[in-house]
């Protein structure tokens, strides 16, 4: 199910947080 592709997806999501965090901190 998705559930194998879920820890996948999270840490997908982090580092597009951190990717965001250094765009506004850039601002």
């Amino acid at each position: 199910r998705l559930l194998k592709t879920t820890p996948c997806a999270n840490d997908v999501r982090i580092e597009l947080n951190f990717l965001l965090i250094d765009i506004f901190r850039q601002r």
